[in-house]
């Protein structure tokens, strides 16, 4: 799918200090503000640990958040993903309050100890173009005091990423440098759940429009605070090679599903965001008669001709087949997610486009309310078109499940 975009009940109703369940004894408080900003809580054991700090501004509603969750458990490490303000702005003022350490990866710690040499060697574009100016311009005594005010001083402690993580035992650290030289993820291998900072996003950070809506959209870091583009996205595979099933950025709505690999790969293959396409179906049939004939396309839709079969059946994950739409283009599909009667996640790729997602199926009074949430990008020439597709792409869509459903609904009920 898109992945599940993990948005449940109690975030619905949640106030903006309130963190809610990404993954068993994983939180999150957010995405906040315009930057979608996340901070994560994460158990282990008895003790838990504050994965990034946002804003400088951020520290009461991060220790309110704790409050709720933790009670009076202090943590046990704040760890931060790499030494961005908008990820260790309150790291400083937390760690003073709750009396423990800022761990980091050692490249990260000359930043966060106000090293302005390392800041300009490790200088983004914005950096270079704007912020390094500015810092400049104000004259010595007032910039070593912007320094020390942001640093992170006495409560800064580098470790080692290929040893035992401060507080999370069970978890491993990943190297992911690009956006930052020490950049570093989190990986549970146990259940699959990857934080990953900003070395990949579920935010369109990379776009005006994505910015400015706020789209949803899987991402590597933005280019214009990134160190080493290059490195970024040797980063983006690495992280595509550990499979994840739950997918925590540090901007934008954690995604979650049978599909988040296939979509991490796509990716990291690509190398550009998915734009986001979704809807809802309600089909007066069962859920199992409504799954079958979603799996079965290739028996009903008209438009899909010249169908050839690349695995043996049955259908399931990792069942692969090309077809021909609309009597040119050829495609290739690949069933990534396989589970009767709730949900089918895929692949497709052709010339024209990659499309990444899921369809699922619920249940719903008498019928079942069907949901797909796909992830597209159009390749070569045809991205032209991008603005005719974002206008109409869903309608098409909609279009294709409203003739399955006439189909089904024109059957004799068997149930």
């Amino acid at each position: 799918m898109h992945g599940d975009r993990l948005r449940g009940a109690g975030v619905r109703n949640a106030t903006e200090d309130t963190a809610w369940e990404v993954a068993p004894d994983v939180h999150c408080l957010g995405p906040t503000g315009r930057t979608q900003t996340n901070v994560y809580f994460v158990r282990a054991g008895e003790s838990w640990v504050l994965v990034d700090a946002g804003w400088e501004r951020d520290a009461t509603r991060i220790e309110r958040a704790a409050a709720q969750l933790c009670g009076d458990r202090r943590p046990a490490a704040i760890l931060l993903t790499h030494c961005h303000p908008d990820h260790a702005g309150a790291a400083k003022a937390l760690a003073r309050r709750w009396g423990c350490q800022v761990y980091m990866h050692p490249s990260e710690l000359p930043i966060a100890r106000g090293d302005l040499a390392a800041m300009v060697e490790q200088a983004g574009p914005l950096d270079r173009f704007l912020v390094l100016p500015v810092m400049r311009a104000m004259g010595r005594q007032r910039r070593e005091a912007a320094i020390a005010r942001s640093g992170l001083g006495e409560v800064a402690r580098a470790f080692d990423p290929d040893g035992e993580i401060p507080g999370l035992p069970g978890w491993t650290a990943v190297r992911t440098p690009g956006h930052t030289p020490g950049h570093l993820s989190l990986h549970r291998a146990e259940d699959g759940v990857l934080i990953c900072g900003d070395a990949l996003v579920t935010l369109e950070v990379n776009s005006l429009t994505g910015m400015v809506w706020q789209a949803q959209g899987l991402s590597g870091p933005p280019w214009y605070t990134t160190w080493d583009r290059a490195a970024a996205l040797r980063s983006i595979a690495t992280l595509a090679e550990l499979e994840p099933r739950v997918i925590a950025g540090g901007h934008g709505w954690p995604v979650a599903g049978p599909d988040a690999a296939a979509r991490l790969h796509d990716l990291a293959t690509a190398r550009g965001p998915l734009r986001p396409m979704s809807g809802d179906l309600f089909v007066d049939r069962a859920v199992e008669e409504v799954f079958d004939m979603a799996a079965d396309e290739p028996s009903w839709n008209p438009a899909m001709t010249a169908v050839e079969w690349l695995t043996p059946p049955p259908m399931g994950a990792g069942t692969r087949f090309a077809a021909t739409m609309g009597g040119r283009l050829r495609m290739h599909v690949e069933i990534t997610g396989f589970e009767r009667p709730r949900t089918i996640g895929s692949v497709t790729r052709s010339t024209m486009m990659t499309t990444v997602g899921a369809v699922r199926f619920e249940p719903s009074g008498t019928g079942t309310l069907m949901h797909w949430d796909w992830g597209y990008r159009l390749h070569g020439a045809s991205r032209l078109m991008t603005p005719l597709f974002a206008a109409f792409g869903s309608h098409w869509e909609r279009g294709n499940w409203e003739r399955m459903r006439d189909l089904l609904e024109a059957r004799p009920n068997t149930h």
